[in-house]
C-alpha cells in the first residue's frame, strides 16, 4: 500500500515531497532501522519525489543516520511522544473497555524534548535538511529551533489552537531576515 500511495502522489503536480512518519509502535520482531530501510527502499522505487522522515524524538541519531543512508533528504524532528492517561469512566457503557488511553502528546511541553533531539541530530552534520516539529508556539521558540540548526519549521498543535499562528510566525521571521539583510540588529 505504501508504494502504491507514493506512486499515485508522485503523479500530482501539487505534491513536491513525501513525508514518512515513523510508526509509534512496531511489532517486537521488527527492528526500527530495518523497517525504515524497507520503507525508504519502497518509496524510492515507486516515486522520484524527495523524502522526509519524521523521526521519533527518542532515537534521532541512529534512525536519522539510517534515513539519510537510505535516501531521505529531510529529517523531521519529531514524531510526537506517546503518553497514557486514565479514561473517564462515567457509566456502565464503558464496562469492559480499557481504563487507559494511549495517544500522541502535543503542545508546548513537547518543545524541550524536540529541541534536545534537534541538537543531538545536528551534531551528526548529516547531509539532510532538519525540520523542527513539536511544541513550537511562539516566535521565540521558532527562533530557538532555527538557531539549533533547523532549516524549516512544522507547526502542529499550535495551528489547531491558533490557526493564524503559522502566518504570524512566517511574517515575524521574514521581517527579522529583512532587518538582518539591512544590517539592523534583531531584538
Amino acid at each position: 500500500a505504501l508504494g502504491a500511495v507514493a506512486e499515485q502522489l508522485s503523479l500530482l503536480d501539487e505534491v513536491t515531497a513525501l513525508e514518512l512518519a515513523f510508526p509509534t509502535h512496531l511489532p517486537e520482531e521488527i527492528a526500527p532501522h530495518r523497517w525504515l530501510e524497507q520503507a525508504l527502499r519502497l518509496l524510492n522505487e515507486r516515486s522520484d519525489l524527495p523524502i522526509w522522515v519524521k523521526l521519533p524524538l527518542g532515537d534521532v541519531r541512529h534512525l536519522g543516520q539510517c534515513a539519510v543512508d537510505h535516501g531521505a533528504v529531510g529529517l523531521v524532528v519529531g514524531q510526537p511522544p506517546t503518553g497514557i492517561l486514565p479514561r473517564a469512566i462515567s457509566d456502565g457503557a464503558d464496562e469492559g473497555k480499557p481504563a487507559l488511553v494511549r495517544g500522541a502528546l502535543y503542545g508546548p511541553a513537547v518543545f524541550p524534548l524536540m529541541l534536545t533531539a534537534l541538537a543531538d541530530l545536528g551534531q551528526l552534520r548529516l547531509p539532510a535538511a532538519l525540520i523542527a516539529c513539536g511544541g513550537i508556539h511562539t516566535v521565540a521558540q521558532a527562533r530557538q529551533a532555527l538557531a539549533m540548526g533547523a532549516s524549516a519549521l512544522q507547526i502542529d498543535s499550535a495551528a489547531w489552537i491558533e490557526p493564524g499562528l503559522p502566518l504570524r510566525l512566517h511574517q515575524a521571521l521574514r521581517e527579522e531576515v529583512e532587518l538582518l539583510r539591512r544590517g539592523t540588529t534583531v531584538e
